[in-house]
Order: C-alpha cells, then sequence, then structure tokens
C-alpha cells in the first residue's frame, strides 16, 4: 500500500463506528440503514487488510472466534439463523481483529480514537437523550448504563492514563473527566447500583494490587475468584450477605427489581440443557409481575450457561484466563494493575447485566491480551512512536 492504513486514525475511527453502535443509533431508519452500510464496509475492509498483512490471531483471538461459532451453530441447530444472529457474530469478531491490528502497530490510535468517539457519545447521551432527541437515551434503555457506560469508563480510565504517562498532555486527563463525570451523572440519577459498585470497585483494587505481598497472586486467580463470585451470587440466594453487598449497600429491594425470580427459571432451564444450551437468546424465562417473559437473564455467566451451557462458559472463561496471562502484578506495572483492576470490576458489575452484549467488553480483552500493559519505561522509550514527545 503507498499509503499504510494502520497509521491512519480516520480510517480506524471510520472503521470502528459501527462495531460501536449504541442502541439509539437504530432509532431511526436512516440512521440505522447507514449503520448498516458501514458494518458491512467495515467488515470488507477488515478482510482486506487480514489478507494483506498476513495477520494471524493470537491465541485469545482464536478463543473468542471459537466461542462465537459455537454459539453461532448452537443457534442454528436449536432454533434459526437470523441477520441478527449473523451480524453480532460476524461484529465481535471483526471487531476484536480491528482493534488488534491497530494495537500491534499504532496503539496511540486506538487509545486517541476511543477517547475522542466516548466523549461525543457521552455529551450525546446526556444532551440528546430522554425524550430531547432520542425516545430514551443514546445508550437505550436504564440497563444499558452499566453495560456500555462501564466498559467505557475503564477503556476511557486506560487509554487516558496511557497517553498523558507517555506524553504528559493534559487533554487526555481532561476527556477522560468528561466521559467519567457525564457517564455517573446519569447512573446517579438513574440509581444504577450495580454500576456504582463496580466504578467504587474499582480504586479499592488498584490500591490493593498495589501491596506487595498482592503480587506472589497470578492475575487468573484474582479473576476466577470473583467468576466464582458471579456465579454464588444468582445459585445461593439465600446466603443474605452475598446479596447485601450490592442490594444492601444501595437501598433496593432484595428481590433486585425481579432479577431473583429471572434467574431461578434460568437456572431451572439451565439444568435442563446443561452441556450445550439453547442457543443465544433462545430461552424465555419468565419475569413474573415485572413482565410476561425475557431472553436477557440479567447476569453474564448466566447468559452463557443459558444460551452456550457448561461448554459456553467454559470457553468464555478460557479466552479471558488467555488474555489476563501476560499480565504481571508489580508495583511499578501500573498498567497492567489497571487493566486487572477493571475487569475484575466488570465482573462485578455482570452480576445483574450482560456486559458483553456489546463489543465495549471485548475490545478491553483484546488490550489485555496485546501486552501493551506489561511494557517497562524503557520499553515504552523504545516503542514510543513521532507523534510522542519524550517526557521526563
Amino acid at each position: 500500500m503507498k499509503i499504510n492504513v494502520l497509521k491512519n486514525r480516520p480510517v480506524f475511527m471510520i472503521l470502528l463506528l459501527p462495531f460501536i453502535k449504541l442502541p439509539g443509533m437504530g432509532e431511526y431508519a436512516a440512521t440505522d440503514l447507514l449503520m448498516d452500510m458501514m458494518f458491512a464496509c467495515s467488515t470488507a475492509v477488515i478482510f482486506y487488510l487480514v489478507i494483506r498483512v498476513k495477520y494471524r490471531p493470537d491465541t485469545v483471538i482464536k478463543l473468542a472466534l471459537l466461542l462465537q461459532a459455537y454459539l453461532f451453530f448452537i443457534t442454528i441447530y436449536y432454533g434459526s439463523l437470523t441477520l441478527t444472529l449473523l451480524r453480532n457474530t460476524i461484529g465481535v469478531f471483526f471487531a476484536m481483529v480491528l482493534v488488534d491490528l491497530w494495537v500491534r502497530r499504532n496503539d496511540f490510535i486506538v487509545y486517541d480514537s476511543i477517547l475522542i468517539l466516548f466523549v461525543l457519545f457521552s455529551a450525546a447521551n446526556v444532551l440528546m437523550g430522554c425524550g430531547r432527541f432520542f425516545e430514551t437515551y443514546l445508550f437505550g434503555q436504564r440497563t444499558n448504563l452499566t453495560s456500555i457506560s462501564v466498559p467505557m469508563i475503564f477503556l476511557s480510565a486506560y487509554g487516558a492514563y496511557v497517553r498523558y504517562r507517555r506524553t504528559r498532555r493534559p487533554w487526555y486527563i481532561a476527556a477522560f473527566a468528561l466521559i467519567f463525570s457525564l457517564n455517573l451523572y446519569l447512573i446517579v440519577k438513574e440509581s444504577v447500583s450495580t454500576a456504582m459498585m463496580a466504578i467504587l470497585l474499582f480504586p479499592v483494587l488498584v490500591c490493593l494490587f498495589r501491596i506487595r505481598i498482592m503480587e506472589k497472586i497470578r492475575p487468573v486467580v484474582y479473576l476466577m475468584a470473583f467468576a466464582v463470585y458471579n456465579i454464588l451470587f444468582f445459585t445461593l440466594q439465600k446466603f443474605e450477605m452475598l446479596r447485601f453487598i450490592i442490594t444492601g449497600l444501595f437501598g433496593e429491594s432484595m428481590t433486585l427489581t425481579g432479577r431473583t425470580l429471572i434467574w431461578n427459571n434460568a437456572v431451572n432451564g439451565f439444568l435442563q440443557r446443561p452441556l450445550f444450551g439453547y442457543g443465544v437468546k433462545m430461552l424465555w424465562v419468565s419475569r413474573g409481575e415485572y413482565s410476561t417473559g425475557t431472553a436477557m437473564v440479567h447476569n453474564n455467566l448466566l447468559q452463557f450457561l443459558t444460551e452456550g451451557g457448561l461448554t459456553g462458559l467454559a470457553l468464555f472463561l478460557i479466552m479471558i484466563a488467555a488474555a489476563v496471562k501476560c499480565l504481571r502484578i508489580r508495583r511499578n506495572r501500573m498498567e497492567d494493575i489497571l487493566l486487572l483492576a477493571a475487569l475484575c470490576s466488570m465482573f462485578t458489575a455482570m452480576i445483574t447485566e450482560v456486559l458483553t452484549l456489546y463489543n465495549y467488553f471485548y475490545f478491553m480483552i483484546v488490550l489485555i491480551a496485546a501486552g501493551k500493559g506489561t511494557q517497562t519505561d524503557e520499553e515504552q522509550c523504545e516503542n514510543r512512536t513521532d507523534h510522542d514527545p519524550p517526557h521526563h
């Protein structure tokens, strides 16, 4: 190529946009059609780049593809092929490949683009949402504030930290502050307790991981501990202390607005097909007095259990375990600590929401797997691009 596309920020932002499509963008037929056209074009361009640069996905990307392919075929086997299923399956894989292609060569473009787009999204969500331009919010319903805002905040925190550390430009701190404040405003306004819990837990975990004795524990152990806690939460609901940690602290009903009934019905459904599940959104569970039913069980790990059975959940956890293998918790490796704390915090948010419904969560996995957080100051100096002036 005469022009190195992988060093072009506008190209990356245009290709990225349809993979972070927000629910509000589908409220109008024109924007919905435009996003679908951009999705098709982005997929074609990424496929071309994969062939052109002879891209070879690492283990994490391969596991993500295997997980999506498994859920895809299980859904077809038990249900039917739909355009939504096809789009989501292709979307997850190509979104991860897109970020991986750029972050391997020009990670500063990824961080800058994410910050720019997230600032625009957050501002539009507050200024034009809730009936002013969109029917509800640009992010969609209230529950999406956890699924979208929480990963968005953590991605922004990490990107801003990396870029500021390398350049010392205050713009990055200001961008994160704006993203954080706008999203936190809506989270507090809508009393989204799970999102607040994840945000409060993040700095606590960062401080804990900086304690010297914590260095002796491998990151995957922390991750599995949060995964086990997540599973205990919806299986041992009568253990009041588990429920109090989220419900009691924020004064919500101990039924978690009907989620306990959903979990009970979802667990009963899972036990009927424990190995392979039902397929993506194929199990319809009762919500009792709140609604007739739902295919979203409001717990990320339980969602994988119902859709892909034990096999689907195992693939998901193995993918994440493979990603965090490169992390090393040391006091002088703040980037690694931020990534692990963000991932553990998101596992907490997964207790009542499905963060993998959108691609933001998968972007975090790519950044972790890419190993950018494991660079020392000397390595950063060696890999710094011409766009990054030296700092002292």
